[in-house]
């Protein structure tokens, strides 16, 4: 869902690093990048398995330099692999930005944000932000956002470096598809 994120970033940097649990995705953003293709690093792994995950991130790190900007969408179930990610972001002295990707299926994400600012923002190295993902009504219904409706929101959220974005509408919560 964030293929576009990662193909605009690919513009804007050396080398942007992304990980799917399957090939096929992955290659698929390596084309979409088109001639920049080659600026994007490809890890295949379940970001749930903690030990490959960190391992593989520190791998990246070591051959590219330090990560200066990192966009994750992590389930909540998966601290782990968040907090894996904003371990080797957070070494100076530059300071990281990491924008967390919250989707709105579960419980309300404004929530899930503000326990997760409470939770993050003290790292000295990183700067945290979220992005919280909400619906769209139209036409008196509601429907969830698009890939390229989520895209534009998170690319929109990492250009202002806002503390704390919404991408949709998150209110009436109950008018939630």
């Amino acid at each position: 869902m964030l293929r576009n994120v990662v193909v605009r970033l690919a513009s804007r940097y050396a080398t942007v690093s992304v990980v799917a649990r399957t090939p096929h995705r992955l290659d698929a953003v390596k084309a979409a990048a088109g001639p920049r293709g080659n600026r994007v690093n490809t890890i295949a792994l379940d970001y749930r398995d903690r030990g490959a995950f960190r391992g593989r991130l520190l791998e990246a790190r070591e051959r590219f330099g330090r990560y200066a900007l990192a966009v994750g969408w992590i389930r909540t179930s998966a601290t782990d692999a968040r907090d894996s990610v904003l371990d080797l972001m957070n070494v100076g002295p530059d300071i990281a930005r990491y924008f967390d990707v919250i989707g709105s299926t579960g419980r309300h994400p404004a929530a899930v944000s503000v326990e997760r600012h409470r939770r993050y923002d003290g790292l000295p190295f990183v700067g945290y932000r979220t992005i919280v993902l909400g619906f769209v009504a139209e036409g008196g219904r509601t429907r969830w956002l698009s890939d390229a409706e989520i895209s534009e929101g998170v690319m929109h959220a990492v250009t202002s470096d806002a503390l704390s974005s919404v991408v949709g509408e998150l209110e009436p919560w109950t008018a939630r598809p």
